[in-house]
């Protein structure tokens, strides 16, 4: 297990480097995480697991797998930004978006109309539109003005 040091600031005129662990994998989580049904394995050990690419994708894969949304969100978003793979993180955030988590809606929404699919883009764009409260800043404005005014008829 590495450490990293980092510098702590106290009272905003001290400061004490401070030295943390940035892999601590619970015992076993992972073990337990990529063999069992438990979620919330998966997502302690997906916390240690933070520089390990490879064991991060083998853990949100799981996890995804064993039906979490926000672990199918971070999965798309991990096979755009490390594995450069589109076509596999359009297919995750589609199920993920059928599903109900919305971030992922427009995340293939986004990634669809980047290559050009621009009919099913606008078809996860929409359904990024709903009047959940979760989708509004606290002044009731979009929280996403682009895609809300492109894509959605408020605002």
């Amino acid at each position: 297990m590495g450490r990293t040091p980092f510098f702590l600031t106290i009272a905003g005129f001290m400061s004490i480097v401070v030295s943390v662990p940035i892999y601590a994998e619970p015992e076993g989580e992972v073990a337990r995480c990529l063999s069992g049904n438990d979620l919330v394995r998966c997502q302690r050990a997906r916390a240690g697991a933070r520089g390990n690419k490879e064991l991060t994708e083998k853990l949100l894969t799981r996890g995804c797998e064993l039906g979490d949304l926000s672990g199918c969100h971070a999965l798309a978003r991990f096979l755009v930004f490390e594995k450069k793979d589109i076509d596999a993180a359009i297919s995750v955030a589609s199920k993920n978006c059928v599903s109900g988590f919305v971030f992922s809606c427009e995340d293939a929404g986004y990634h669809l109309e980047k290559i050009g699919k621009f009919d099913d883009a606008r078809k996860h764009y929409l359904r990024s539109c709903s009047g959940d409260e979760s989708r509004r800043n606290s002044d009731g404005s979009a929280a996403f003005p682009s895609i809300w005014k492109r894509w959605c008829s408020h605002d």
